[in-house]
């Protein structure tokens, strides 16, 4: 990975996942749980990219957990992230 990637990476999982999920053992994490973050995440994000980006940040961390066999699957691998919002203005 590029040293931006790994920068990005970090940024996400420090500022986006860990305060919402750090501190749930991993068997925890389910879809419920992992849904009622990514509707909070969009709430407060200030751009649809950085939503997009942080859902990919925590699949593969999940998917990393699930090839270690900590988890035995991925709760984030089929979130479906909002459609962006669509203003007349961009129509």
């Amino acid at each position: 990975l590029s040293s931006e990637t790994i920068r990005n990476r970090d940024e996400d999982f420090r500022l986006r996942i860990a305060p919402d999920l750090g501190h749930l053992p991993l068997t925890d994490l389910t879809r419920e749980v992992v849904e009622e973050w990514l509707a909070r995440l969009v709430a407060r994000a200030p751009s649809r990219r950085m939503v997009v980006q942080t859902v990919a940040t925590l699949r593969v961390i999940l998917a990393t957990a699930v090839e270690w066999g900590r988890i035995t699957d991925n709760p984030a691998a089929k979130l479906r992230i909002p459609a962006p919002e669509v203003h007349e203005e961009q129509a």
